[in-house]
């Protein structure tokens, strides 16, 4: 994905709020992929290896940080992650 593409879909994200159910969709995978490649001075393989295991899970959005892109969301086993916008999806009921 081109970093113009990236940028515009991040934009396009729909801001998450506190409480939200969330999951992590292949497409949501693929992003936290890139954005990990795209990482020259400190990239997290194991950020994005413990992630993949989450794929197609729900977790719970427990915090908003104040620019509104990035949050924290906790899964069923307690497991949180600081994520951005783009890399989970809301679950739609």
């Amino acid at each position: 994905m081109e970093f113009k593409e990236y940028l515009k879909e991040s934009i396009e994200n729909e801001k998450l709020s506190v409480g939200d159910i969330v999951t992590v969709t292949d497409k949501n995978l693929q992003t936290v992929i890139d954005s990990n490649r795209s990482i020259k001075v400190y990239p997290s393989d194991s950020y994005v290896n413990k992630f993949k295991n989450y794929l197609g899970e729900k977790g719970k959005v427990t915090f908003i940080f104040s620019n509104g892109y990035e949050a924290t969301v906790e899964f069923e086993d307690g497991q949180a992650f600081h994520v951005k916008s783009n890399y989970v999806t809301k679950v739609r009921n």
